[in-house]
């Protein structure tokens, strides 16, 4: 039980090296979830910068090898200060190396965790640096598939090793080494539906993404009135107009329902909606629109004519692709 705590202890730090560099990026970390092999750092974008990426990724290993070495330097010292701690006492056999010790323990699972993360196969780490590497020079979609098919390559050959005799069954068990050939093979395979997804997405435009019979409302319109128009569509979001036909704010079902709660029936719509509306041309590429709302945390963009009269709308949850948009890294 107390190694299992600690190799979550160790896994956590590892995702918050990820994490902090990510902050210090400029890149928001979602949340963090842990697995009983590993965790996830789940970034609500990867920067389209390589640089940027390798950084990210390798501040995980780093965490790792840092304390290994910290935690070896700390366990030299404990033996030069006491000698007797390795050769009996109440805490013998607890923290030199050579007996099983706690020091020493902790040492080996960030060297092995630090290390099998540097296996350049997708999701791990060692995927993803190779990756950024190879996007240094690539583009990005041809550098994933690079990645991805060679961390493919690499989890059949794990998985071959099964059926050949004494390759490796005293350190990880044929069931383990099942185990993460499907893991890595799964996840590589994922990375490349994302990216196949994602090119689809670079090559379109707002325009013809967008949904261009939205229903819409005016800022005179009462909340009662709003209510009623809304229950007869599915949209989960509506652009409010000027007399003009420009976007001024955006209203959603909630917002008309909480506004019923404690105002009066007849409060125009312009007294509640969201005032903030960010705007596209039908041109704009839709990655780029994408990341807008990702960064900026916008529910929807309103796509406009030269004249500002709305065109259409993007709807963030509608329009940006199911997947790992955050590029998360498995560890």
């Amino acid at each position: 039980m107390v190694t299992i705590l600690l190799l979550f202890v160790i896994v956590t730090l590892h995702e918050l090296g990820h994490s902090l560099e990510a902050l210090r990026l400029g890149v928001r970390v979602s949340h963090i979830t842990l697995y009983p092999i590993g965790g996830v750092a789940w970034l609500e974008r990867m920067p389209s910068n390589p640089w940027y990426e390798l950084r990210i990724t390798v501040a995980g290993p780093m965490v790792n090898f840092v304390l290994a070495g910290l935690l070896w330097l700390l366990d030299q010292a404990l033996q030069s200060a006491f000698p007797g701690l390795g050769s009996g006492g109440p805490f013998g056999g607890y923290i030199v190396p050579n007996s099983g010790g706690l020091l020493s323990m902790l040492v080996a699972m960030n060297l092995i965790l630090g290390m099998f993360n540097l296996v350049p196969a997708f999701p791990l780490d060692g995927g993803r640096i190779f990756r950024a590497l190879l996007a240094l020079r690539l583009d990005y979609v041809r550098a994933t598939t690079i990645a991805a098919r060679l961390g493919q390559g690499i989890a059949v050959l794990v998985a071959i090793s099964i059926f050949l005799p004494g390759s490796g069954a005293g350190l990880i068990s044929e069931t383990w080494r099942l185990f993460l050939a499907v893991l890595v093979f799964m996840g590589a395979q994922g990375e490349l539906k994302h990216v196949s997804r994602r090119r689809g997405t670079e090559r379109r435009t707002a325009g013809e993404v967008m949904i261009r019979e939205a229903a819409v409302l005016a800022t005179h319109v009462s909340l009662t009135s709003a209510r009623e128009f809304m229950g007869g569509t599915e949209q989960p979001i509506f652009p409010v107009l000027d007399d003009f036909g420009r976007p001024v704010g955006w209203v959603t079902p909630d917002m008309v329902e909480s506004g019923l709660a404690v105002r009066d029936s007849g409060t125009r719509i312009g007294q509640i909606m969201l005032e903030s509306v960010e705007y596209v041309g039908e041109q704009t590429p839709m990655q780029e629109a994408i990341e807008l709302m990702i960064e900026r945390q916008y529910p929807a963009l309103a796509v406009v004519e030269a004249d500002g009269r709305l065109k259409g709308i993007l709807i963030a949850n509608l329009a940006i692709a199911p997947g790992p948009p955050h590029e998360p890294s498995l560890n």
